[in-house]
C-alpha cells in the first residue's frame, strides 16, 4: 500500500491513516492535540509509538524488544527499525537490539552504504 499523498510513493500503513511516516508525522503535527486517555497507545513526536503502564510511559519497541529477550534492557542498549519506521514494531526481523548507540549508528552508516536507506538522518 502506499502513501495517499499524490506524488508520493512510500510505504503507507492504515494505522497512519493511510499515510507514509513523514506525511502522517506533518499531518500530526499540524493537527491541535486532542484529548485521549494516557492508557491508549500514540505517535509521539519523535514517531515512537508511546503507552503507559502503571502510570509510567514507555516505549513500545523497547518493551517489544524485553519481551523477546525475556529481561530488561540495558540502559545503553537501543533498538533499531530496520525499514526506519519508527511506529513499525510488528513486522517480522525489523527491530534489532543493539547493544549501545555506536553500534545503531553502524547500523544506519551499513544501510546507506549498501542503499537500503529511505534518504532519512540517522
Amino acid at each position: 500500500m502506499h502513501c495517499i499523498i499524490e506524488d508520493c510513493d512510500r510505504g503507507a500503513d492504515v494505522g497512519r491513516r493511510g499515510m507514509c511516516q513523514k506525511h502522517y508525522l506533518q499531518w500530526w503535527r499540524a493537527t491541535p492535540n486532542t484529548p485521549r486517555k494516557k492508557s491508549e497507545p500514540h505517535i509521539n513526536r519523535q514517531g515512537y509509538i508511546e503507552l503507559w503502564i502503571n502510570g509510567v510511559k514507555h516505549l513500545q519497541h523497547r518493551l517489544l524488544a524485553e519481551k523477546a529477550l525475556c529481561k530488561p534492557l540495558p540502559s545503553e542498549a537501543e533498538v533499531h527499525h530496520m525499514n526506519e519506521d519508527k511506529a513499525d514494531n510488528f513486522t517480522p526481523y525489523n527491530l534489532v537490539i543493539c547493544p549501545n548507540s555506536e553500534y545503531h549508528k553502524l547500523l544506519h552508516k551499513r544501510m546507506r552504504e549498501l542503499g537500503y536507506a529511505n534518504n532519512k538522518n540517522a
